[in-house]
């Protein structure tokens, strides 16, 4: 439903459920951000790992609001095979929907504890639901604010964390427990203007029904219709 009401002399964002939070920094809705650059980024990124290396999982999610697009990827590490799933959506009409088909992104409490989730899908066969708890407070990195002749190229604040994760993955119908004593698990969280990101010609216009491609180590294939997904093939050789 669009709540929206604005002059179309003096426009204002779409009206979004964020906007009852008193956390506004800017003249407009959450579903801007303070900047018309296409470059603006956010973006999440964590791993989870058993202590003996048997498995890992990664796990990205990045948001595009000048773009319209949100993107995230899922994969487990198993001895030299990496197996991934991607997916792609268009942003509207629900920005803060940290989620495109099976893979899903959850805040469960800010700054401790947060959600990562692959369901079990017909792309490739692996799943996972894992809890990252916090065991060190979470810390900015450095800010980046790089600067290439008169331009500033990137600019980028980013915290992280480290604790130990909990919860159960899948390979092949093989699910394994994932427990604190056992696995550790770190994440960071970013928001970027930086041009190392995307096509700067390409403006993507998403249609509402596409396949996302993924491809393993071992170069098994798998296609997956998801709504107002886009169309990505996936190299072989990159886990992010």
């Amino acid at each position: 439903m669009d709540n929206t009401v604005s002059p179309n002399s003096n426009p204002v964002g779409h009206l979004l459920e964020a906007d009852e939070l008193f956390c506004h920094q800017i003249m407009d809705s959450f579903a801007c951000v303070g900047t018309t650059d296409r470059d603006w980024t956010e973006k999440v990124c964590a791993m989870a790992m058993a202590r003996d290396g048997s498995l890992q999982l990664g796990f990205g999610l990045g948001k595009y609001p000048n773009r319209n697009v949100m993107d995230c990827y899922a994969g487990i590490s198993r001895g030299k095979e990496q197996i991934t799933v991607r997916a792609s959506r268009q942003l509207s009409p629900k920005p803060n929907l940290t989620a495109i088909g099976p893979i899903r992104y959850e805040v469960v409490e800010p700054l401790n504890k947060v959600r990562f989730i692959l369901e079990p899908n017909e792309v490739q066969p692996i799943a996972f639901d894992c809890l990252f708890e916090g065991r060190v407070p979470a810390r900015f990195e450095d800010r980046s604010h790089i600067r290439q002749g008169y331009r500033v190229m990137t600019e980028l604040v980013r915290y992280h964390q480290t604790g130990v994760a909990s919860g159960w993955i899948e390979v092949e119908g093989i699910r394994s427990e994932i427990t604190p004593e056992n696995w550790v698990s770190t994440r960071d969280h970013s928001w970027e203007c930086a041009t190392a990101w995307g096509d700067h010609r390409a403006h993507w216009n998403l249609p509402t029904m596409a396949q996302v491609r993924v491809m393993s180590f071992s170069g098994a294939r798998a296609t997956w219709s998801v709504p107002t997904a886009v169309t990505m093939p996936c190299s072989s050789t990159s886990a992010g």
